[in-house]
């Protein structure tokens, strides 16, 4: 200790160093086994009417923006449906995401009903079935090549949450939600092979 640190004050920055990194790394795994059970489909999911805005911007109040200028007065007042822990783990992934590329400032904004509406795995309409494929395929693409999170195009596509609930209808053996959940799949499946094939034709081309 002393070849590291020769006086006391130097020895406490130095404990402290360690002590800071040591509750980053358990805090990280925990983390990780959080998103493992999110995966698998066991982490608890409890949907409730939320108001978007004022949701948003308690959440955002709570987050390290690093710098970062939020925008949320685009969000709705309409009441919506989601799960408000799940919901802030989105945003602070959504904003982890955002420092780290250099992006200064986020601005959220609101969903309109387009032509496509709301994704909702039980009743979807057959636009929404090429949605959904396109989305997978775009979100795999991003996880295969640096620079975005595939969670991230999803949650923009307005595709995350719905899967998520649609994963937890079909463990629940509500089978409806299964040609939906198929749908994406084969998107992510065909987003692997052309985003491959892809990398390996440049590599070819232009190794050197």
């Amino acid at each position: 200790m002393r070849a590291l640190a020769p006086d006391e004050a130097a020895r406490q920055r130095y404990l402290q160093t360690i002590y800071a990194r040591e509750t980053d790394l358990e805090a990280l795994v925990n983390r990780l086994f959080e998103l493992a059970k999110l995966g698998a489909s066991e982490y608890p999911v409890h949907p409730e009417p939320l108001p978007p805005r004022q949701t948003v911007d308690a959440i955002l109040a709570d987050c390290d923006r690093e710098g970062l200028t939020l925008d949320s007065t685009a969000v709705g007042d309409s009441t919506v449906t989601a799960d408000r822990e799940l919901l802030g783990r989105i945003l602070h992934n959504l904003i982890d995401n955002s420092c780290k590329y250099g992006a200064t400032v986020l601005t959220l904004l609101r969903a309109h009903a387009g032509g496509l509406g709301s994704i909702n795995y039980a009743q979807l309409q057959p636009l929404q079935y090429a949605y959904l494929f396109a989305s997978g395929a775009v979100a795999i693409t991003a996880m295969v090549l640096p620079g975005i999170s595939g969670s991230s195009i999803l949650l923009i596509a307005g595709v995350y949450l719905p899967t998520i609930q649609a994963v937890h209808s079909l463990m629940g053996l509500q089978l409806a939600v299964l040609p939906g959940l198929c749908t994406l799949g084969f998107g992510v499946l065909a987003g692997v092979a052309i985003s491959i094939s892809a990398i390996r034709a440049a590599l070819q081309k232009y190794r050197s």
